[in-house]
């Protein structure tokens, strides 16, 4: 099943705020990944928004991170 542009470009968009809120909370994408049990690849791949993140992942990086799932949605600042 291939994906439309739309779709790319909302991962890429969502991918890009989880990067941001882990830099500004000083986590490593190694540190991240070892708490969600991923490589440190994948989380890259999902900050770039190449590979599909499961919801209860998405949810889990958000609370290492130190932000909300509406915080990333909704494009609030990334800081708290």
């Amino acid at each position: 099943m291939s994906t439309t542009y739309a779709e790319r470009t909302m991962a890429q968009e969502i991918g890009g705020r989880i990067r941001i809120a882990r830099e500004a909370a000083g986590l490593s994408l190694t540190s991240v990944a070892g708490r969600i049990g991923v490589t440190k690849a994948t989380v890259h791949r999902y900050e770039m928004g190449t590979c599909p993140m499961p919801t209860v992942r998405f949810v889990r990086i958000a609370e290492i991170v130190g932000v909300t799932p509406g915080d990333i949605l909704l494009d609030r600042k990334a800081t708290r």
